[in-house]
């Protein structure tokens, strides 16, 4: 029997998401998807990534160089980096930057050559940042990263055509943590989702501002609603403020949507998430 807090729930991606979702429902309440990802500054470099599956991950073990050897996060997650085309040398921005798996890859796509800012409005949050660069990367590969604790949506008035690349996680409606908390689910309602996609537009046009021209913006949520995907995408690309394009994802992995790709657990057995890549003109 279903449990009645979860039938609105339930009720709403119903009718989104038709016959799929009582399997995508099931696997948000219980998949896991996700990898242990090796840390290219452990010594030794792990050589191939761990791989978990309905179960809860490994923690990861100190290297020799007391780095850590893995960090756990989503398969489709840890994919989104790699789509920004990143180089040595760079400037690149990290909107919304912890917990910092993707901060991890980024640092390490840029061979620690260049200038990576990581950004969080959270002070817990960027606490717990911190530690994870500590733990994974060595103090003296860590001097063009910096930490700082803006309004992300402040960001592109502060910092106007300044990054080669931005990366914007955008905080969603997270339905795989909505299911499997009881305070969450009993919070949730479908203007939630509304009221995050505002502050989601808010955000990417800030990020878009902060971009130089050519530059590249990858947004992405881990969420499963339209409205705040596909959604503010298409507002974007309408109200035509800040000119850009979208840009093909270098990926088949995935469903293809009206602006990007999708990852959903029932059906690739990673996610959810959500990416757009958008080049500003």
């Amino acid at each position: 029997m279903q449990d009645k807090s979860l039938i609105p729930f339930s009720d709403h991606y119903h009718r989104i998401y038709g016959d799929e979702w009582p399997e995508l429902l099931q696997f948000l309440q219980n998949h896991s998807g996700k990898i242990g990802r090796p840390n290219g500054w452990a010594v030794p470099q792990p050589d191939s990534c761990k791989l978990f599956d309905r179960k809860e991950p490994d923690q990861p073990a100190e290297s020799e160089n007391s780095m850590l050897d893995f960090y756990n996060m989503d398969k489709a997650s840890a994919l989104i980096p790699s789509l920004l085309d990143i180089k040595p040398g760079q400037s690149v921005l990290d909107m919304c930057a912890a917990p910092g798996g993707k901060s991890l890859i980024i640092w390490e796509l840029m061979n620690s050559s260049g200038k990576l800012v990581l950004n969080d409005i959270s002070q817990s949050r960027r606490y717990k940042l911190k530690n994870v660069l500590n733990s994974y990367i060595p103090r003296d590969r860590q001097a063009g990263i910096q930490l700082m604790g803006m309004d992300a949506c402040k960001l592109g008035l502060r910092f106007s055509n300044f990054y080669d690349r931005v990366l914007l996680d955008a905080p969603c409606s997270s339905e795989a943590h909505v299911v499997r908390s009881v305070k969450a689910l009993s919070d949730w309602s479908p203007s939630k989702s509304k009221q995050l996609s505002l502050r989601q537009f808010s955000l990417i046009c800030s990020g878009l501002a902060s971009l130089k021209v050519g530059g590249l913006l990858a947004y992405s949520t881990c969420s499963i609603s339209p409205l705040e995907n596909d959604g503010v995408i298409t507002k974007l690309l309408k109200r035509k403020k800040h000119p850009c394009e979208l840009v093909a994802l270098n990926t088949h992995l995935g469903s293809e949507t009206e602006t990007g790709r999708i990852f959903l657990p029932h059906r690739h057995h990673m996610g959810p998430i959500f990416c757009s890549i958008l080049r500003k003109l």
